[in-house]
């Protein structure tokens, strides 16, 4: 991937606020901006449509591919990805990936429907312009990009937001994107983390233990407690940082475990487990899953990877973050 654009403030669709021109390395355009942008990467225009325009792709249907309480995803025939979730919005994503549509139902879900769009509806369009990307939150601290990888709900953004109190920025959380500065990925690239929006998602108690609770901190949905904050400049990269290892966080072995774990993964271990973490597990056509094995054989000879095992409780997250950045100096 191409290095991405330079970052300054800019208004997207009217309604989207973003930091940098550029998220995950992909150039945003606005609907109504001509894509004339110089830039070899990967573009995405955003463009506002009517509800009816959902609503007759709904109509047609018929079974969903992936369904759950307030999600709903289908492959229509004619390439296109659609993405609903219920009360909140809608997503098509054109077959090449450069152009999503979208519906916001609630105006009062801002900051969850730039979630849904910015993680779940961008891995689709990444993957349609044949970019991977990581279902892991990374941070950079003491000059190393880190990223941890691990199951939804394992505790990435948590110890995430453990570092940021300690100091150390996030690059970004949920969707990690790459690019090599030499453009095709080897043994010996050099991997960098292309920054995502400034938001993290933690719980009400994790977020006021760790960072302060803004009095009105959005839900990520209607049906979860789990909120969005919005973080500061101090606490958010708008460069791509290069990264220098991948934590698998993995559940300690015993429910009284006291002791913070790191071992190294052996190159068959550390592919199944980036392979394990790609982000978008909808997507199984042929082509993806070729790019898909290519992506992580590729990153597990290039980076280290390390199991990471902690107790799960507030408390002892300093030791956590103390632990790995001195395994960083390894």
């Amino acid at each position: 991937m191409a290095a991405p654009a330079a970052s300054s403030r800019r208004e997207l669709s009217g309604i989207l606020s973003v930091d940098t021109p550029s998220l995950y390395g992909a150039v945003l355009l606005d609907g109504t901006v001509s894509p004339n942008q110089d830039s070899t990467g990967p573009s995405v225009r955003l463009i506002a449509a009517p509800p009816s325009l959902f609503e007759q792709v709904a109509r047609r249907m018929g079974a969903w591919d992936v369904t759950s309480s307030w999600f709903r995803y289908g492959a229509l025939g004619d390439g296109r990805a659609y993405l609903h979730w219920d009360r909140l919005c809608d997503f098509l994503v054109s077959p090449d990936g450069r152009v999503i549509e979208y519906n916001l139902m609630r105006r009062d879900a801002q900051e969850s429907f730039e979630n849904y769009l910015f993680t779940h509806a961008m891995s689709f369009a990444l993957l349609k312009q044949g970019v991977e990307s990581l279902h892991a939150t990374t941070i950079f601290v003491d000059g190393h990009g880190i990223a941890f990888l691990g199951d939804s709900g394992v505790g990435k953004s948590t110890l995430a937001a453990g570092f940021l109190q300690a100091g150390a920025r996030l690059v970004t959380d949920d969707l990690l994107v790459f690019f090599t500065p030499d453009g095709v990925p080897s043994p010996r690239s050099s991997f960098y983390a292309c920054p995502g929006p400034a938001r993290v998602k933690l719980f009400p108690h994790t977020a006021q233990a760790l960072l302060g609770l803004p009095p009105a901190a959005p839900p990520m949905h209607p049906d979860t407690s789990k909120i969005v904050l919005r973080l500061t400049s101090e606490q958010h990269c708008i460069d791509p940082v290069p990264v220098s290892v991948l934590y698998v966080i993995e559940p300690p072995l015993s429910l009284g475990g006291e002791d913070v774990t790191i071992e190294p993964l052996g190159r068959a271990d550390a592919f199944l487990a980036v392979l394990r973490n790609t982000f978008n597990a909808m997507v199984t056509d042929t082509v993806r899953l070729t790019g898909q094995f290519r992506f992580a054989s590729s990153l597990a000879r290039s980076l280290p990877v390390r199991r990471l095992r902690y107790p799960r409780t507030l408390s002892r997250l300093p030791s956590v973050v103390s632990a790995v950045r001195t395994n960083l100096r390894c």
